[in-house]
């Protein structure tokens, strides 16, 4: 196991809620622009599952519910709550059906994620869209400075849109759309397909 993994882990088993997102599926939807986009049987992976309060929102919608994170404790914590829910750690990839899912909901992950592993990812999961799309929330800076592990860990490792634009590329995706949510001013939302 990796020290960030190691470290996710201990978090998500103290159930640190300064770390562990509790975003509602109804901000998300109005941030991410999402309100039309998931109904009954939308095909939904949901990427970082913080408190499940995502999942759980889904699930409510009658969504097919997919789960991907760093950590089994969290992936756990889906599963004793949502028990249909299909989870996957990011060690499996490979697992995750190609193809196949019309929305993957990346909200607030990217700035806990260095480089070369946010394309590594985004490289997966462009692979698993069918006709859909990533809705990517980060943060933006035009100011960055060396970034190291306690910067993915705090979540201090924002991009720039230009920054964000070469990774997506790099991964094979496009963006699409890019807009400013509702009420954040140093956030940014990206639309990824495939290329």
């Amino acid at each position: 196991m990796t020290e960030i993994e190691e470290w996710w882990e201990e978090q998500h088993n103290k159930n640190n809620l300064l770390f562990l997102t509790g975003t509602l599926l109804e901000s998300v939807e109005y941030n991410h622009n999402l309100r039309h986009r998931i109904e009954s049987n939308t095909k939904v992976l949901n990427v970082g599952s913080g408190n499940v309060s995502i999942e759980l929102g889904l699930y409510e919608r009658g969504c097919e519910i997919y789960s991907l994170d760093i950590s089994k404790s969290a992936l756990d914590k889906v599963r004793s709550l949502i028990h249909n829910a299909k989870v996957y750690t990011t060690k499996e990839y490979n697992k995750i059906p190609n193809h196949y899912f019309d929305v993957i909901i990346h909200n607030f992950v990217a700035q806990h994620m260095n480089n070369t592993d946010l394309v590594t990812q985004l490289e997966a999961l462009i692979l698993k869209l069918n006709n859909g799309f990533i809705s990517l929330q980060y943060f933006e800076s035009d100011v960055l400075n060396q970034r190291n592990l306690t910067d993915e860990k705090m979540g201090g490792y924002p991009r720039t849109f230009d920054e964000l634009k070469l990774l997506v590329n790099e991964a094979g995706g496009k963006i699409v759309m890019w807009f400013c949510p509702p009420d954040w001013e140093t956030s940014r939302i990206v639309r990824i397909v495939k290329l």
